[in-house]
């Protein structure tokens, strides 16, 4: 990750998730009454952002959705 980035991850209050692999990082939390899921892959050839947002009184109709995302949302290029 770039540096900006890690730090990022560290100091967020809003983040009540994170997850991070050799290529890749994921964020999620509540932000101005949203519920976010953020997801990014760095690689020698590509950079992909997913950003999915959906207010907090809709939680029980969209959370499913995150790992639907999650699963198809994958990188072949690998560091």
């Amino acid at each position: 990750f770039p540096t900006r980035r890690s730090s990022d991850l560290e100091t967020d209050p809003t983040i009540t998730y994170k997850a991070r692999g050799g290529n890749w990082y994921v964020t999620s939390g509540i932000k101005n009454g949203n519920v976010y899921y953020k997801k990014k892959f760095f690689g020698t050839k590509v950079y992909a952002s997913l950003y999915f947002a959906y207010p907090v009184r809709d939680r029980e109709n969209y959370d499913w959705i995150n790992a639907v995302l999650d699963a198809h949302f994958i990188s072949e290029d690998r560091d």
